[in-house]
């Protein structure tokens, strides 16, 4: 799948999605499940689509869920498995499951 595709994609998905007053834009990614385990102190949340962002190092996420301010949290990529697919794991450091919604989205951009 190349980056049109994917942009196609997700135009598909969020067709003129709104937070508040603002368009959200191809940085946008769905958030496709979450899970949470008791040793990590947030929640890991499995993103659609890939990115060029490294593994291990700080991000800084920004979590819009319909109806809900913007939240901004730390997040690291995760490795969710072991060989290249369509998604990417990452941890949403301080974020509990309860605060991801359905329809929530994730902006991720180097610190």
């Amino acid at each position: 799948m190349n980056d049109f595709d994917l942009n196609f994609s997700a135009r598909l998905l969020l067709p003129n999605a709104k937070v508040g007053c603002e368009i959200l834009e191809d940085k946008m990614r769905r958030i496709l499940g979450f899970f949470s385990i008791n040793s990590k102190f947030g929640t890991t949340v499995i993103l659609e689509g890939r990115s060029d962002l490294p593994i291990g190092k700080e991000l800084r996420a920004e979590i819009y869920a319909p109806g809900r301010a913007v939240v901004e949290a730390t997040a690291y990529r995760d490795w969710p498995h072991p060989r290249p697919v369509a998604y990417e794991g990452y941890i949403l450091m301080g974020i509990a499951k309860a605060d991801l919604i359905d329809g929530t989205v994730v902006k991720l951009e180097l610190q």
